[in-house]
């Protein structure tokens, strides 16, 4: 049986004014952007730091309303005037103390979106507190301590406790696992699995990290300059990607970019200045994401790439 879409983004641009008003530019941190997200499904968004994906990740949340296209959250239109009950949208953040309250026990904090709901009464909250740790391989216990008594992974263990805690439909991970060591960093993205296997949320998981959302997405979408540069399946994409930006994330050394993020081609492929690939095609013709194999690249030499 097919799963029911939660998140979908059709045509989202994003564009915004900086430096001073006498000289003012336009940028784009978002563009054109095509995107449904499934329940039970992760998609992994990966890119280098200002390519667009915490934007991203904003807007399908609804923190932000797009400047052109449309955002919906199980059919309905968000930034419409119209109003999702609380609690069916989460996040967890990087930073786990970012959102406990270092001044409050910890079992306060994961009941906090309870009470902001008026939902159940204090022995239920309790109750409800301890059964999200437990579920999160915490004791109980856990709820009398202050957030400086517990490790990071205990931090971030009680940040997924608190994010799920209202059972929401729909969930951003922002680097949710990239200031943890190895060891466990493993053990948050298999808590990750089997809390979605177990509850079906929806997911966006966006990181630099591109073997962590290999591990535990379904899809991936790879987002340079504010589109998307590739997407396609997590085992495709770890068999071969097809695009000299994906590989050169993964780090491989025939796919070395030059220069800095930032240093855009003005036409053509956005990435044409940094590519080792790049030939008089690329800095003409900006390429469209198209079908190519059973995924869908933005590259002109996207089947060379695939079978280099």
């Amino acid at each position: 049986m097919a799963s029911e879409t939660v998140v979908t983004l059709r045509g989202i641009s994003l564009t915004y004014a900086t430096g001073p008003f006498w000289d003012r530019h336009t940028n784009r941190a978002v563009d054109g952007v095509d995107l449904d997200i499934a329940s039970g499904e992760t998609v992994g968004l990966v890119g280098e730091s200002g390519s667009g994906k915490t934007t991203l990740g904003r807007l399908c949340l609804g923190l932000l309303t797009p400047t052109t296209g449309e955002v919906t959250f199980e059919g309905l239109v968000l930034g419409t005037g119209s109003r999702l009950p609380p609690g069916v949208r989460a996040v967890v953040l990087q930073h786990p103390e970012w959102a406990l309250n270092p001044r409050l026990k910890i079992g306060h904090s994961v009941a906090e979106p309870l009470v902001i709901q008026g939902r159940k009464s204090d022995p239920q909250r309790h109750a409800r507190v301890a059964r999200m740790l437990e579920l999160v391989g915490l004791d109980p216990g856990f709820a009398r301590r202050f957030p400086h008594e517990v490790s990071g992974g205990q931090r971030q263990r009680i940040a997924i406790a608190r994010a799920l805690i209202t059972r929401p439909r729909f969930i951003v991970f922002d680097e949710a696992v990239n200031a943890l060591d190895i060891s466990m960093r493993t053990q948050v993205l298999n808590l990750i699995i089997d809390l979605q296997a177990e509850h079906r949320f929806a997911a966006l998981f966006i990181s630099h990290d591109l073997a962590a959302t290999r591990y535990v997405s379904h899809r991936i979408a790879v987002m340079y300059a504010g589109r998307f540069v590739e997407v396609d399946s997590a085992r495709r994409f770890h068999d071969r990607p097809c695009h000299p930006y994906s590989r050169a994330l993964g780090d491989e050394e025939d796919f070395r970019l030059d220069g800095v993020p930032g240093d855009l081609s003005p036409e053509g492929c956005a990435l044409a200045r940094r590519c080792p690939l790049s030939i008089d095609r690329c800095h003409a013709e900006e390429p469209e994401l198209r079908l190519v194999g059973n995924g869908y690249a933005a590259c002109h030499r996207a089947e060379e790439v695939a079978r280099s």
